[in-house]
């Protein structure tokens, strides 16, 4: 789904203006950022959580040649489903 398509869906559900949806959007992208720099993590209630995981240096493998290389260590972003998102999911 594109944003545009969020929008929209959102506006149709809640009957919200579209550009008020955008904002908010835009807004909530805005706090991730700061948040996810910081190494916190997000809660978005019935959603899951998002939080930041750092990632050890690991071998991994050139799927095109076969050679192994060094992946460098790193910071990820993780995303935790709610119970109540795996049961929708799980339905149907």
């Amino acid at each position: 789904m594109t944003k545009a398509e969020l929008i929209e869906k959102v506006h149709a559900t809640s009957g919200t203006p579209k550009a008020i949806v955008e904002r908010v959007l835009d807004g909530l992208r805005g706090v991730m950022e700061t948040e996810f720099k910081d190494g916190g993590e997000l809660s978005l209630p019935g959603v899951g959580k998002f939080s930041v995981k750092n990632q050890a240096e690991r071998k991994g493998r050139n799927p095109k040649t076969g050679a192994e290389i060094t992946i460098p260590a790193g910071r990820r972003v993780a995303f935790s489903a709610s119970k109540s998102l795996k049961d929708i999911v799980n339905a149907g």
